[in-house]
């Protein structure tokens, strides 16, 4: 009498090879070079936001008329040494972080007088030379800038709390994420 069965089993099926061992092996192996793989992309992205670029959220309307309250930035956190004028930093006040533009760089005079702008005696022309409400004269040192919020009626800036110190820029705005309708480079 002779059986047939669906899956015949041979006495060759019934000690394991050398290839069935691969075939675990290899099944092992890419489980762990995925989970490697994993590791690897949290600590990438660990590394990125950490030391690369922050997500910022604005709160409050010191800087209305390019960034309202509730909007997504992202900062840009190396290359610090790359600043200009006009540029958006956030910057640590003691108290709180705060986005503000550079107005006045390492060496310049800054003055405010007739809530115009004036750099080292140059009136500086358009949006950004018009600082209502408060007056002086500011001399900044090699390592020190002097920012303003955009909404300058409301904004506290280097007109309250003086200027800033290269050191306690912890950022560059460098994208607009949120709102949708004004995605895009800053």
């Amino acid at each position: 009498m002779v059986i047939c069965m669906k899956n015949d089993i041979s006495p060759n099926s019934l000690n394991p090879s050398s290839d069935t061992f691969a075939d675990i092996s290899n099944h092992f192996s890419l489980q762990y070079r995925k989970f490697g793989f994993l590791i690897l992309c949290a600590i990438s992205i660990f590394t990125f936001r950490s030391f690369v670029v922050e997500r910022i959220v604005v709160f409050g309307d010191s800087m209305s008329g390019s960034y309202e309250n509730g909007s997504i930035l992202l900062s840009q956190k190396f290359n610090l040494g790359n600043i200009s004028r006009y540029d958006v930093v956030v910057v640590s006040t003691g108290k709180y972080n705060a986005i503000k533009r550079i107005i006045g760089m390492p060496g310049e005079t800054v003055k405010i007088q007739n809530s115009i702008v004036y750099i080292n005696n140059v009136e500086i022309r358009g949006v950004f030379g018009y600082a209502p409400g408060f007056e002086g004269t500011w001399h900044l040192a090699n390592n020190e800038y002097f920012v303003l919020g955009d909404n300058r009626a409301i904004s506290i800036d280097s007109r309250s709390y003086g200027s800033v110190l290269f050191d306690k820029i912890l950022g560059k705005v460098i994208f607009q994420i949120f709102p949708l309708n004004n995605i895009g480079y800053s």
